[in-house]
């Protein structure tokens, strides 16, 4: 089957196998397991592709300032060709809603949350230019860069976040890799602050990132509403 989600399934099976002296599964082995299943029945063959040899870079990011009532937070994106070409990027500023949806204020910071949302909006922006394509993300939140590299979060909303970006890879056939790039050096730093004059590129319409950021908070609301006893 293709996908990262599949492969990190197995690993928490096999791990309980081998490294475990606990004869009932843990809860994230279970979780595991209820993936593998859904893969099992929806995931489909590997498919190798000529178009593999023709890598996309995207850059994220996002910014977070509670106190500043111009621009409490924003998102951040720039979609780059293996030549080097600004493709597409786009800009939005977070509302007071989508900062309750990632946790704020019940959380001091949301930053890696929107650093994740960062990257699912851009994911689903970009979905015709990155269809079976190596994809290189990147990061300049290590956190954030971790749980995409694991595959795996212990919190909410990261949980979903991460699964809907598993979602994402397995859809459109990704060769996904995630490092980290210097705040200095991150080209989406701007954008994500509202400021467009460095980058070279066409802005997507605000009003559908607007949407696409809204419907990725809609599915992570349902998600967590779901997981409740």
């Amino acid at each position: 089957m293709w996908g990262r989600a599949a492969k990190l399934c197995l690993s928490a099976v096999t791990n309980h196998a081998y490294c475990s002296s606990e004869e009932i599964l843990s809860d994230r082995t279970v979780e595991a397991l209820e993936v593998f299943r859904t893969c099992l029945v929806n995931s489909k063959p590997r498919e190798v592709t000529a178009r593999w040899d023709a890598p996309f870079f995207i850059f994220t990011d996002a910014s977070f300032s509670p106190d500043d009532n111009a621009w409490p937070g924003g998102l951040g994106g720039v979609l780059v060709d293996c030549s080097g070409s600004y493709l597409s990027a786009f800009s939005l500023k977070l509302k007071p809603e989508h900062l309750a949806a990632l946790g704020f204020p019940g959380k001091s910071t949301v930053i890696f949350e929107a650093e994740m949302l960062a990257l699912l909006v851009a994911l689903t922006l970009w979905k015709k230019h990155i269809r079976n394509r190596p994809v290189v993300g990147y990061i300049d939140n290590n956190s954030t860069r971790d749980v995409c590299i694991s595959g795996s979060a212990r919190t909410s909303p990261g949980k979903e976040l991460i699964s809907s970006i598993l979602h994402l890879e397995d859809e459109l056939s990704l060769v996904a890799w995630y490092a980290r790039v210097p705040s200095a050096s991150n080209i989406a730093d701007g954008p994500s602050r509202g400021s467009l004059d460095e980058v070279p590129a066409k802005f997507l319409p605000s009003l559908l990132v607007y949407v696409t950021v809204s419907h990725c908070l809609s599915k992570l609301t349902r998600d967590v509403a779901g997981d409740d006893p």
